[in-house]
């Protein structure tokens, strides 16, 4: 698992997104606290939209 900052991963999205591809998951931090997670889609599961 990777974790990155917003303005690396702003700055970087194509090497992480291929990163995503690849099966890696990376978390996204604002001022060193995780604010998301991104992670390969998976096609089997359903996307919970509320």
């Amino acid at each position: 698992m990777i974790s990155v900052g917003i303005k690396d991963l702003k700055n970087k999205l194509s090497q992480y997104l291929r990163l995503v591809r690849e099966g890696q998951k990376v978390l996204v931090k604002d001022h060193n606290r995780i604010i998301a997670e991104i992670r390969k889609y998976n096609q089997d599961s359903t996307i919970n939209s509320t």
